[in-house]
């Protein structure tokens, strides 16, 4: 996943390189995208660590593994409700679409499905609240 997003942004990225401002930003009055930024920068190579550290079954990659599913879900949602309000205000615009709206539902709904597995997988190793007080008293 961290792949094919890394992918998708420098698809818009790469070919506008040199130029300033890029012409994906055209109308939008920005000079860069801070979404590509956080996203290159930051996010797809924390959750590519999280990634290795599952990978290799520690307790910390499976915890963060949670985490990032847990932001991923809300991103997706956020961005669908972003773009819905978007088109709502200028249904002209490039930049927010009902396209935009139905990709983010769609991958809202396929990150619930790990996530939803995470769930299931965490309540059957966490011990619950009777067990945790039933030691020697």
């Amino acid at each position: 996943m961290v792949a094919l997003n890394a992918l998708a942004w420098l698809r818009f990225v790469v070919p506008d390189l040199g130029e300033d401002p890029p012409d994906f930003l055209d109308g939008t009055g920005l000079t860069t995208n801070p979404i590509y930024v956080q996203d290159l920068a930051v996010w797809l190579p924390a959750l590519a660590i999280v990634a290795v550290l599952l990978w290799q079954r520690r307790p910390s990659g499976i915890f963060l593994c949670g985490a990032g599913l847990f932001f991923w879900e809300i991103e997706a949602i956020g961005v669908a409700v972003d773009q819905w309000f978007g088109h709502r205000a200028d249904p002209a615009s490039d930049v927010a679409t009902q396209g935009g709206v139905v990709l983010f539902v769609v991958l809202a709904a396929a990150t619930l499905v790990p996530l939803v597995l995470w769930l299931r997988t965490i309540r059957q190793r966490v011990p619950g609240p009777e067990t945790l007080g039933s030691g020697s008293s």
